[in-house]
């Protein structure tokens, strides 16, 4: 467990705060992180190859390149992340998992969303949960600022993207072609130029989602 501590990188955002690896056949299990606050790294928590269990919440992030990264090569049965109550602020993309991983559930997170970034970019994650989140434009355009990225869905597997707000965005939800069986209901959008894009397959949009005209809030 690591409670209460702070990850400071240098100036020009570089390193790693927080690295898990396994090492076959033994996998790194049972990651319990609280209360802390990260600045200034390349990426605040490195999920690499071997692991099971992550769980993070209270936590702030800010002014590093990622906040949470799961690399496309990470190897290994990966599963069980669990990101709950914090705030990201970074400087590119906010939450990057590009290997299969399940059952992952991002809940009561405030995502900053700078030009040309993406607050959740996911590809294989299978039978997640994203609940309650914010997904906020920071500064004054809209330049290429996307909410949460879907592709790669696995066959046979569920996710469900729920009671989330999306705000000054090009796209709120991104369903690319390869996006699978993902189910979004009940979320409020407000001064998007598309609130949801669904290209793929299997995916279920509407019931209770709200969209606003609201003015734009830089």
């Amino acid at each position: 467990n690591v409670n209460s501590c702070q990850f400071y990188g240098p100036t020009t955002p570089a390193g790693t705060a927080y690295l898990l690896n396994g090492v076959s056949p033994n996998y790194s299990i049972q990651h319990n992180v609280s209360k802390c606050f990260f600045a200034q790294n390349n990426a605040d928590i490195f999920l690499g190859d071997f692991w099971q269990g992550f769980t993070i919440s209270q936590f702030n992030m800010t002014n590093g390149n990622v906040g949470l990264f799961v690399n496309s090569g990470a190897t290994g049965i990966l599963s069980q992340i669990n990101m709950t109550d914090g705030q990201i602020n970074q400087l590119t993309n906010q939450v990057v998992i590009t290997s299969a991983v399940s059952n992952v559930i991002i809940k009561g997170v405030t995502f900053y969303v700078p030009a040309n970034g993406t607050g959740l970019l996911m590809s294989a994650t299978s039978d997640f949960n994203v609940i309650s989140n914010q997904f906020i434009a920071v500064g004054g355009t809209l330049t290429g600022r996307q909410g949460i990225d879907m592709s790669g869905g696995v066959a046979n597997t569920v996710g469900v993207i729920e009671g989330n707000l999306f705000r000054n965005l090009v796209n709120g939800i991104n369903l690319q072609a390869t996006s699978l069986n993902t189910n979004v209901q009940s979320n409020a959008y407000n001064g998007n130029t598309n609130n949801v894009v669904n290209a793929g397959a299997g995916n279920t949009i509407g019931g209770g989602n709200a969209v606003g005209s609201f003015p734009h809030i830089a």
